[in-house]
């Protein structure tokens, strides 16, 4: 009877584990139909730009210049995603390095559609499956650990992130790592070490993660731990040290100028008003956590819940003075890192109410609390996808890798083309030069019409519906006429007046 009643246990247990695993091989599935490996606009060209060059052996690459027209700035002839230096033609990637080494090493292996694919389906994956760990870690009851990250899974701010090449995704996963390591280190000094390397990979990735080290101190504690957590993260920062220096000229220097510009009291209102709007569909079991904190084991995991607590503060404090976290809902995207924190209080919680029941209870109360939470996320992805249309990502990708294929294929060599959102779609699919129109001024234009009649460079514009008013009214006028609609861009041949 006993053996009988351990094999079925045991079977039991294997059939879960082969479940989860089919479960997540169709997650992955899912992610990687969705997902759109396009280098399109700032973020993804810049971070696809950059890999392509890391894997030539490159850091930086030359200005695509017109010679017969002395441009009154670079940023004439700067795509999105890049800087360069006035007085020399070298242009730089504006992003942090670490995820496009990521692409890199992808793209090196699998290609250059398939690796960045890879690098974010694998990224999704492991932030689902460290969210378990870090849950089953604190002794929650498997049942909830796979509750909560499924609920992480389904958050569509997770899923929206998951579908372009983005650095949240992939800093999510690091941050999660990090923190599951360092629960581990109590137990052997080899998981200090992995803290410290998972660490300065997310801040590689993203240097503003660096607000999380308050918080794997916290859980470490142990100064033998803690030096051995150093130890692991002297590497990635020498390396973030080093790059940045080259790149921008200091170590703590970055692309993105000064970075502080952008974060002022003024916007700390309207995050408020954005994360009481879009958190409640974002990862609604965070409320969960908020009001079953006092029936936490504070007793036995003290520092591991105040250390989730902290993370969450940390990340949402920062960020709600933060220019653009006030301005939509996907740009709460900067708070991923911080959703493991918040999805193991929301279960921890739970699982430590459903503890108090009686024994026969439990197991049943378990399930049923893990089906309603996970249906409820379910359900509000579900009606957000219909509202924001965040499941045509991929469709809305299309146009920028449709209209430079065209545009490879038909235009003059040495075209010089007039771009803004498709500016570093031109730079990384094409050869050709580009002109930013949002930086050109009429006495440039002028300038511009003589220099290109004087050589017989054409000069051809693509433009998204949005572009098209203000750049041939107010910055570019003269004769234009439509060659052909790509996917919903317009390519125009134009004759400048002199």
């Amino acid at each position: 009877m006993i053996s009988w009643i351990r094999f079925s246990e045991l079977a039991r247990a294997q059939w879960a584990r082969w479940f989860c695993v089919l479960v997540l091989v169709g997650y992955g599935i899912f992610l990687g139909a969705n997902h759109a490996p396009v280098a399109a606009g700032a973020d993804s060209g810049g971070y696809l730009g950059s890999a392509r060059l890391l894997s030539q052996g490159k850091l930086v690459t030359t200005l695509r210049t017109v010679p017969e027209f002395a441009a009154r700035n670079v940023w004439m002839e700067t795509p999105l995603g890049y800087e360069a230096e006035e007085g020399t033609t070298i242009l730089r990637p504006t992003y942090p390095v670490g995820l496009p080494i990521h692409y890199a090493i992808g793209g090196l292996i699998a290609g250059w559609h398939w690796g960045p694919l890879l690098v974010v389906v694998l990224s999704a994956v492991a932030a689902v499956v460290l969210c378990y760990l870090c849950a089953r870690e604190l002794d929650v009851s498997p049942v909830l650990a796979a509750t909560g990250a499924a609920t992480l899974a389904v958050s569509p701010l997770f899923l929206y992130t998951s579908f372009i090449p983005m650095s949240d995704t992939v800093a999510t996963a690091w941050c999660a790592g990090a923190f599951l390591a360092a629960m581990r280190a109590r137990r052997n000094w080899w998981y200090g070490l992995l803290c410290g390397m998972a660490f300065s990979v997310a801040v590689l990735v993203r240097p503003a993660n660096v607000i999380m080290l308050p918080v794997l101190i916290l859980v470490i504690w142990n100064w033998r731990n803690l030096w051995w957590a150093a130890l692991g993260g002297v590497p990635g920062a020498l390396l973030n040290a080093v790059y940045n220096h080259f790149m921008y000229g200091g170590a703590l220097r970055s692309g993105y100028g000064p970075i502080f510009s952008v974060f002022e009291r003024r916007f700390f209102s309207l995050s408020l008003t954005n994360y009481k709007e879009t958190l409640p569909y974002a990862l609604p079991i965070m409320f969960l956590g908020l009001v079953l904190l006092p029936w936490l084991p504070w007793r036995k995991w003290p520092r591991e819940y105040c250390a989730c607590i902290l993370w969450a503060l940390i990340f949402f404090v920062f960020y709600a003075f933060y220019e653009f976290t006030s301005q939509t809902w996907w740009f709460l995207r900067f708070l991923l890192p911080a959703f493991p924190a918040l999805v193991l209080l929301g279960v921890a919680g739970l699982d430590a109410v459903l503890d108090r029941l009686p024994a026969f209870a439990r197991n049943f109360g378990r399930i049923v609390a893990g089906l309603l939470v996970v249906g409820g996320s379910v359900k509000g992805c579900v009606e957000v996808a219909r509202e924001r249309h965040f499941m045509l990502l991929k469709e809305y990708q299309e146009p920028y890798v449709a209209v430079t294929d065209w545009a490879k294929q038909n235009l003059p060599s040495g075209s010089l083309i007039a771009v803004m959102q498709l500016s570093s779609s031109f730079y990384y699919y094409t050869d050709l030069p580009i002109l930013r129109w949002d930086m050109v001024d009429p006495p440039d234009a002028a300038k511009l019409a003589v220099a290109l009649r004087q050589s017989g460079r054409p000069l051809y514009a693509a433009l998204f519906p949005f572009e098209y008013d203000d750049v041939r009214i107010q910055r570019l006028p003269g004769e234009w006429r439509k060659v052909i609609e790509v996917k919903g861009v317009t390519i125009w041949q134009i004759t400048l007046q002199p």
